[in-house]
């Protein structure tokens, strides 16, 4: 009887041992984040990859509504501000009012041309506009 159990709970001890490594080998860590208003994605498993978070830094242009042929000539990026998380400071810690406007822009590259995709905006909850390669996608106001 004894050796029974102390086989049974080796059994369970192997088989909750092969579980974690399946989970972990299964869920892989995948964070993406911008770095400089740069968000490359060239490692990215598209097939595996359902939903990818464009979080990071972003440049940030506090009180400027920039369009998007007015913020090609722009040469510097005002700076940048980590997403999401509210515009009280940029990642060098430059404080800014947390009334006002601002205009915040991404690059994203290396997105396969033979894939559709989708774009869901959850945080943001003011007045928006969106672009994509220059043409508005989505108007809140």
């Amino acid at each position: 009887m004894r050796k029974s159990k102390i086989l049974i709970l080796s059994l369970m001890f192997i088989l909750s041992v092969f579980y974690i490594i399946g989970i972990v080998r299964i869920t892989p860590n995948r964070t993406y984040l911008a770095q400089k208003g740069v968000l490359d994605l060239s490692k990215t498993d598209f097939q595996d990859q359902k939903i990818i978070e464009l979080n990071g830094e972003w440049e940030f242009y506090y009180n400027h509504l920039f369009s998007p042929e007015d913020i090609q000539r722009e040469e510097t990026p005002s700076t940048y501000i980590d997403v999401p998380k509210d515009w009280r400071t940029d990642v060098e810690g430059n404080p800014y009012p947390i009334q006002g406007y601002a205009t915040y822009r991404l690059i994203v590259k290396n997105i396969p041309n033979n894939m559709n995709f989708g774009l869901t905006k959850n945080n943001i909850s003011n007045a928006c506009k969106i672009y994509i390669n220059g043409e508005l996608v989505i108007t809140d106001e």
